[in-house]
């Protein structure tokens, strides 16, 4: 009798035993999967950060075809001639035909857009939107790849702005981050003229004009700045 009752008695321990442990086991996989939740919830908070609130209606400045060959084309009485005419003279290219239209690859903007996010997050500033400033490149500019055909031409470059305000206006102006990541405005920078625009969409800036220089860094390795876009011409026929 008492074989049976100590029997029985380890049986009900190995029971508990073995109810205990499987009950720890779930717990651990309980934690194990709340942890997982935990961090894809954070990873998921990033990514939304990341690619910012996405509206995909139709923007209030698109403009239709019409009015769009109407721009194109007072640009070739205006400024092409002009500068067709310079370039010629001064360059001695007689064959020079002025660039009308810049390239950035669909996948290269995501990639600057995200970046630009990165490490403005880093510096603890927040962009507001996205300049471009017109420029010419030296004459004797060439890219890293040895090209020369940009030398003479227009281009633009991009920056971020961040908003200051300015008395009763809200100003929009470009940066870049020095290598200790502060906020380096470009109007004290490089000498901008360019004050931003005002929250009202109101013009508070003259025209600028830049000059491109070999090799030339002012930025360090945390530039802001994008430049060095495909122009047509040089490359291809007008696009």
């Amino acid at each position: 009798m008492d074989k049976l009752i100590n029997l029985t008695k380890a049986v009900a321990i190995a029971v508990l035993f073995l109810v205990s442990l499987n009950s720890c086991n779930k717990k651990n996989d309980n934690d194990k999967y709340l942890k997982q939740i935990k961090e894809l919830k954070q990873e998921i908070a990033e990514l939304k950060e990341q690619l910012g609130t996405i509206n995909d209606r139709k923007p209030s400045n698109i403009i239709d075809l019409e009015f769009a060959s109407q721009l194109y084309h007072n640009y070739d009485t205006t400024r092409i001639k002009w500068t067709n005419d310079y370039i010629q003279k001064h360059s001695g290219q007689e064959k020079f035909k002025a660039t009308r239209s810049l390239y950035y690859n669909l996948d290269d903007l995501y990639n600057y857009l995200a970046y630009i996010k990165r490490i403005s997050k880093e510096a603890n500033v927040k962009p507001s939107g996205l300049r471009f400033y017109f420029g010419a490149y030296a004459n004797d500019y060439k890219r890293d790849d040895g090209n020369t055909a940009y030398a003479h031409r227009q281009t633009i470059f991009i920056a971020p702005t961040v908003s200051k305000q300015v008395g009763k206006e809200t100003m929009h102006l470009g940066y870049t981050l020095s290598n200790d990541l502060k906020v380096e405005l470009l109007k004290d920078k490089i000498g901008t003229d360019s004050r931003g625009q005002s929250a009202n969409g109101s013009s508070m800036q003259k025209a600028s004009l830049f000059n491109f220089s070999i090799n030339t860094n002012l930025f360090g390795e945390n530039s802001t700045i994008a430049n060095e876009l495909n122009g047509s011409p040089p490359r291809g026929d007008e696009q």
